[in-house]
């Protein structure tokens, strides 16, 4: 609960997987990685509904819970529009992305099919 008020009046743009998708996948070497962002009065709200949704992880039953494998975290401004926001084109950018590259993955523009390993070199990637 202390790291989700530490979010508080921040704009972040996360990176994360359920443990029931990988479990059915029977693969590790691909994810289905969902991003979003934390905005409005409760950012935090919508990692707090991943736990929601897929609970705590657990040893006898591994399908349960989600990761969280990268943050990305700005104070939030006023001087700066949402829309403007180093998050909110982030976001934007890992969507481009994603549809170019067909990693689309069920429903939306935010659910993808990649290896971590290349996520990750995508994230870090510093003109993206």
């Amino acid at each position: 609960e202390e790291q989700f008020r530490s979010l508080k009046n921040k704009r972040f743009l996360y990176v994360i997987s359920s443990n029931m998708d990988t479990y059915k996948r029977k693969s590790t070497e691909e994810l289905v990685i969902k991003f979003g962002q934390g905005k409005g009065t409760q950012p935090a709200s919508r990692l707090k509904d991943y736990i929601s949704c897929y609970g705590y992880t657990d040893s006898k039953r591994p399908w349960m819970g989600c990761k969280l494998h990268y943050l990305f975290i700005t104070e939030k401004s006023k001087k700066v529009a949402a829309i403007n926001s180093m998050v909110h084109k982030y976001e934007l950018k890992l969507k481009q992305y994603a549809r170019k590259n067909n990693l689309l993955v069920d429903r939306g523009d935010e659910r993808i099919l990649i290896r971590l390993s290349k996520l990750m070199r995508i994230l870090d990637y510093k003109q993206f």
